[in-house]
């Protein structure tokens, strides 16, 4: 079966350690949920649905993880606060193998005018380690290829 195209738009702790989102499935005209279960050992998700990014805005969610936006109301990076800080940032930068880090190309951008912006703003938090959808982690100086980007212009 396809996945749903339909977006949840938030996210509700049931229990402690156990999250929920639910979306109207589109595919078996029905109730569809998702659960995300958090303990020591790790977070597990069951049966996941796509869960809209501004859902979580803001919000301090399991194992020291934190939502951050980028730009408008989105959580678009996160922020694992511990060991110096560990940024997970999304579809704005790629970093391939052997090469330095990229902006994504504006085909595949929600708003490309946004990008500068949206860099100044990474470098308001406080991380060492920069992970990205696409490429390789940035484990030395993640700030400092952020500064060379905008200086690049």
């Amino acid at each position: 079966m396809s996945e749903p195209t339909t977006v949840a738009e938030s996210a509700e702790a049931v229990v402690p350690g156990v999250w929920r989102w639910t979306i109207h499935d589109e595919r078996i005209e029905f109730t569809s949920s998702a659960h995300a279960i958090v303990g020591d050992e790790g977070t597990v998700l069951v049966d996941p649905l796509p869960l809209a990014p501004e859902s979580l805005a803001g919000a301090e969610l399991p194992a020291g993880l934190r939502a951050h936006s980028r730009r408008r109301n989105d959580a678009d990076t996160f922020v694992l606060e511990r060991d110096g800080g560990v940024a997970f940032v999304p579809d704005l930068l790629v970093n391939p193998p052997g090469g330095a880090v990229e902006v994504v190309s504006a085909r595949y951008m929600d708003g490309p005018a946004e990008a500068r912006r949206s860099f100044e703003k990474l470098l308001d938090l406080r991380f060492s380690v920069l992970y990205l959808d696409h490429g390789v982690p940035v484990l030395d100086d993640p700030k400092g290829a952020i500064r060379a980007l905008l200086a690049a212009g």
